[in-house]
């Protein structure tokens, strides 16, 4: 035990030792009766349930209707039972002075252990005190009072047959309407009864309580981390305000009795709860589950405990006590016993400590229960409890002090010491830093030839622009590295001019998403250079040709299982006629800005990203026909992981996908403004890419042309003026094509529609006539080659299917015929479904 805790022991022993040698003499006990031998038996109290002043005269004698009682308490709940919240009972006995009490200079006294609710006392007819006020039937001023002396005059007392009878009016359902203790009632001098009332001890344990916590809270204000010293400066706090409630002093000032024993309580919850969160806290750092249980458990009881009926708080207190005893010092135990194993500092000296204030708070408890000696040993364990563990706070402080001091011996040392490894660690970080950025800045050169906007038209027009999120500088060149790219290129496919075009993110940060991007770029160039160089390839509609490249790019990202992703969108424009083909990799949807108005395209219809497991079934490609004027966008997810600040200045992720469109809008399709409005709207947080794609060529109007003679002769006529190279309009050719159809002259029909389809791309039904046109005619190759570009772009037209099959039995090709079968079949059975659902 240190210096500190032995100087706290001196003070409380030398006061209990003062408390001690005060003496009482010549003083009546109200609760027994003792002869000249000491010999002692229970003093007679009489009890009514109601108040006559009848009572008071001097030739009054209790009849049979009275209760005797002889035991303390007297609990007026426990002898009659009533409803009401209101009742009044008189209380009788008789006591004679020891002889030559009244010789005495002093004034007689006399004492209450404790009394209440209301209460009027009289000796022999006068009126002595009087505690309370009622109004109206029902207590306006509790006074339930502990320990109070009251001055008797002289001239009342006689020597022999002195008459007390009490006057007292409370809530008989609630214990404390009564004598709740079992000692404290007497008669005596008034000064002496004073004097042995008290609680000098009491008082100083407050005082000391008080200041210890003011002293913890400091110290929690200055060292925000420790929030072991803010619970136990609560705890501390608490409890010297809980001896205070539970002191006779704290009953000198004309205070509701109710108000004071609603403080008691709630400080008894919050107090235990205080010291369970700093016991968890300085054992473990936080606190544990079963403590932040426990103390939610205790609010709980507190809450009724502000405005319930002081019977109802009684309930809950017992309540309070069960769990005290059979939850709240288990777990107490084994917080300590579990800190002993752990060889956590000061754990045994806490252990031994809690066992003697469980003993003393049990013996409270019970005492509260059963015996309401009133006699409280836990303020004298709690006291020496709460210096242990204010000694030991005292003790780690002064170690932290001793190491702070003996730093700060040795502070110049360790600087140096420490600025010597910083400095190399700098180096070292440094170096490798431009190891990076060295190795940042040869990818970045890699990738950059690959996202190239090499797109040659006078009707398509494409700008792009990327911005990654890791920036980086080497050799005082400043560069950017991500997983964004864009990509353009011009091809000849069927002997017309396209321009293809992709906008991908590669998934992962710098090098991860630059390493996807310069396979996907590299990928991309090898196929539009053998696209280039081979005749087959340039022999392709462009929906096969996309189509191939997407399997192609899927296979290579395939390969790397799962580590390496990017979403894509993927297309081909027709330059001429502005009809568009794409397929998206799991891709934000592309956005069309038409008329002043952006719209999503293509919505809900995409695949799973380039690496991911390619989707079962047939792939399909979606068509576009571009308007005069009408502007692209394809952008990177970036564009919607924008970082937005609100009015009260947090910062949330932005979750609205449309908030592109009215960017758009907003931009007028300028793809600056667009790029200056997203950074206005908040902070990137991902690499970000847009393309802008605008085309401006013409499209055939829609008329609605019939040829004016359909005769065999006219249409031959019309037919070799077209050959010989006569304009026509595309619905003319269709008309022309259409009627050669019905007359069954299959060559003449099919190339008419070839040259329709040339300048309308987008007439699916077309597509499958000229299929059949060619399948009668003959050229099955040609036949299957039209029909599997439509497929590409409807897998589910059952005719186009049906088309197929027989012209694959014309090239005698049993495999394909097997597969597109058993589409057939599919597909059947998915529309049969579909109406059966629908009807």
């Amino acid at each position: 035990m240190n210096q500190q805790f032995r100087t706290f022991a001196y003070i409380f022993f030398l006061l209990l030792f003062v408390q001690s040698t005060s003496y009482s003499q010549n003083s009546i006990d109200l609760f027994k009766s003792c002869d000249s031998e000491e010999r002692c038996q229970s003093k007679e109290w009489k009890i009514l349930d109601r108040f006559e002043n009848d009572f008071l005269k001097e030739n009054f004698v209790p009849d049979s209707g009275w209760k005797n009682v002889r035991t303390f308490p007297i609990w007026v709940n426990k002898l009659y039972a009533h409803n009401s919240s209101l009742h009044t009972f008189t209380f009788y006995t008789e006591f004679d002075l020891p002889n030559r009490f009244l010789e005495s200079p002093l004034e007689p006294g006399i004492r209450f252990g404790e009394i209440g609710e209301t209460f009027e006392i009289y000796i022999n007819g006068k009126l002595i005190a009087k505690e309370g006020e009622i109004s109206k039937d029902k207590v306006v001023f509790h006074r339930t009072v502990r320990g109070q002396v009251y001055e008797i005059g002289r001239e009342i007392l006689k020597q022999k047959g002195n008459r007390l009878v009490i006057k007292l009016s409370g809530d008989p359902k609630y214990d404390h309407t009564g004598f709740y203790l079992t000692s404290g009632y007497e008669i005596g001098y008034y000064k002496n009864l004073i004097y042995q009332e008290q609680d000098r001890i009491a008082l100083v344990l407050i005082g000391i309580y008080i200041t210890t916590g003011l002293y913890h809270l400091f110290l929690f204000l200055k060292r925000r981390k420790e929030r072991h010293n803010f619970s136990f400066g609560l705890f501390a706090l608490l409890l010297g305000l809980y001896i205070y409630t539970r002191s006779s002093a704290v009953f000198e000032y004309p205070i509701d009795s109710t108000l004071i024993q609603r403080i008691e309580l709630i400080a008894l919850y919050i107090c235990i709860s205080s010291y369970f969160t700093f016991m968890s806290q300085l054992f473990y750092g936080k606190t544990i589950s079963a403590i932040r249980y426990y103390s939610v458990f205790n609010v709980l009881l507190a809450i009724p405990t502000f405005f319930a009926p002081m019977y109802f708080s009684e309930y809950v207190l017992r309540l309070w006590q069960m769990g005290a005893i059979f939850y709240a010092v288990p777990v107490n135990f084994y917080v300590l016993i579990k800190g002993i194993r752990l060889k956590l500092p000061a754990a045994k000296r806490l252990f031994l400590g809690t066992v003697v204030i469980t003993f003393t708070a049990i013996f409270d408890v019970l005492d509260s229960l059963f015996f309401n000696t009133g006699l409280a040993l836990s303020k004298y364990g709690f006291f020496f409890y709460v210096m242990g563990i204010a000694t030991i706070l005292a003790e780690r402080f002064s170690e932290l002090h001793a190491k702070t001091e003996e730093l700060n011996a040795n502070l110049e040392q360790r600087v140096e010491e420490r600025t010597r490894e910083l400095t190399d660690t700098l180096d070292k970080m440094s170096k490798l830093k431009d190891q990076q950025d060295g190795d940042y800045f040869l990818t970045s050169l890699l990738i950059n030839p690959l996202g190239q906007n090499n797109a040659e038209s006078e009707n398509v027009k494409i700008e792009f622009f990327i911005k990654q999120k890791k920036q980086f500088h080497f050799k005082n060149l400043r560069n950017e590295i991500g997983g964004d790219l864009c990509k353009t290129e011009s091809i000849v496919l069927k002997g017309r001019r396209v321009t293809v075009f992709f906008n991908a993110d590669a998934m992962g940060k710098s090098m991860q998403g630059a390493g996807g991007a310069l396979v996907l770029g590299a990928v991309f160039k090898s196929i539009i250079e053998r696209t280039r160089f081979s005749a087959f390839m340039k022999d392709l509609y462009p929906e096969r040709w996309l189509k191939n490249a997407f399997i192609e790019l899927h296979r290579v990202f395939e390969s790397f299982e799962g580590s390496m992703l990017v979403s894509i969108v993927l297309g081909v424009i027709e330059d001429d006629t502005g009809f568009t083909y794409y397929m998206n990799a799991e891709h934000p949807y592309s956005i069309l800005y038409r008329d002043g108005i952006a719209s999503f395209l293509g919505e809900n219809v995409f695949y799973r990203k380039l690496g991911s497991q390619l989707v079962e079934g047939t792939l399909s490609v979606q068509t576009f026909q571009f308007m005069p004027g009408d502007v692209l966008f394809n952008g990177s997810d970036g564009r919607d992981d924008i970082l937005l600040e609100n009015i009260d200045g947090k910062k949330n992720m932005n979750y609205d996908e449309t908030r592109i469109l009215r960017i758009v809008e907003e931009s007028k399709g300028d793809l600056e403004r667009i790029n200056s409005q997203l950074e206005r709207e908040g902070v990137l947080t991902d690499d970000l890419s847009i393309m802008r794609i605008e085309w401006n060529g013409t499209v055939p109007k829609k008329v609605k042309i019939k040829l004016a003679k359909k005769d065999k002769k006219s249409l031959d006529k019309f037919f070799a003026e077209f050959r010989e190279g006569r304009q026509a309009h595309p619905a003319a050719l269709k008309e022309l094509s259409l009627a050669y159809f019905r007359l069954r002259e299959y060559d003449k029909a099919s190339f008419c529609a070839h040259e329709y389809l040339k300048a309308v791309p987008s007439d699916d039904a077309m597509l499958g006539y000229t299929s059949r046109m060619l399948r009668k005619a003959g050229d099955m190759n040609q036949s299957v080659d039209v029909g599997e570009r439509l497929r590409i772009r409807d897998p589910k037209n059952v005719r186009n299917l049906r088309n197929l099959i027989r012209a694959y039995r014309g090239l005698n090709n049993a495999e394909r015929i097997v597969k597109l079968e058993e589409i057939l079949s599919t597909t059947k059975t998915q529309k049969n479904n579909t109406k059966s659902i629908s009807f």
